[in-house]
């Protein structure tokens, strides 16, 4: 941007575009907080690892919401149908964050669940030292112009990125019954 902003950028979810908004902010000097309704990673895998032995289903904390997205619970697909550029600078990032090399040249590249639990950990470290935060079960509402509450705190954000998946339809139901125009992909 060309104008410095009024308070910190907000995210709204630490699955992948959370994840990546999250580190490239924090990469460029930016400090970024990520609300994520979802456990930290360990958190996550201790409560769906329960709820898969026959314990009660955690609505905040499940395979859909938490840290890592949907994805880590299920072996990752790295298709892309886009012709963009990016594209290439995702898969260098996903190396960095301990995904194996071979992700560069195949042409179906796959990471599995055990490999994408270390890239969201190191992305969750790389992000903590470049000045950002991770609120772990931290559930934005009350989506305003320039502010959202969590746990009744109000927080004003600079700039907001939802990042909050498709499985999150009280946010959407939320936005739309607070005038925003939102519509699907």
């Amino acid at each position: 941007g060309t104008e410095p902003m009024s308070a910190r950028p907000v995210i709204v979810g630490f699955g992948p575009a959370g994840m990546f908004a999250a580190l490239t902010l924090a990469e460029h000097g930016f400090a970024p907080l990520v609300l994520e309704r979802g456990a930290s990673l360990d958190g996550r895998i201790a409560k769906v690892d329960a709820f898969f032995g026959g314990g009660k289903l955690d609505t905040e904390t499940n395979v859909q919401f938490g840290a890592g997205g949907a994805g880590t619970f299920s072996d990752g697909k790295l298709t892309c149908r886009i012709g963009d550029s990016a594209a290439e600078s995702v898969l260098e990032t996903l190396v960095s964050l301990g995904a194996p090399r071979d992700i560069l040249y195949k042409a179906k590249p796959h990471i599995g669940t055990d490999i994408l639990r270390t890239v969201v950990r190191n992305a969750s470290e790389r992000l903590e030292m470049f000045g950002g935060e991770i609120r772990y079960l931290s559930r934005a509402e009350n989506i305003c112009d320039r502010s959202l509450t969590v746990h009744g705190e109000k927080i004003p954000f600079g700039a907001l990125i939802l990042a909050c998946g498709h499985s999150a339809r009280d946010t959407y139901g939320e936005l739309m019954s607070s005038g925003f125009d939102v519509e699907a992909k």
